[in-house]
């Protein structure tokens, strides 16, 4: 085996929960992302379309996106911090 095994990130509106909280929490993780966005949203596991609200700050879209089924949502707040990313 080559090196530690890594934590499955969930995929959907859990791995942008994640993401959101994670930036929101982590201070060396958000000057990860803020050096290199997409090698962070991809360490999450995050959709295309989850990445493109990020990377936008679509705070209406990234709301929606994390909504359960029941309209609840694991994020109370959304604070967009927008890093363009070339495609």
């Amino acid at each position: 085996m080559n090196g530690p095994i890594k934590p499955i990130q969930p995929i959907g509106p859990q791995s942008l929960a994640n993401f959101l909280q994670s930036i929101g929490n982590d201070q060396a993780l958000l000057q990860r992302y803020l050096s290199s966005p997409e090698d962070v949203m991809n360490e999450f596991n995050l959709s295309d379309e989850h990445k493109k609200l990020v990377v936008t700050g679509d705070k209406d879209g990234i709301t929606t996106a994390l909504q359960n089924d029941d309209g609840t949502s694991p994020v109370q707040a959304v604070y967009v911090l927008p890093v363009p990313i070339v495609y």
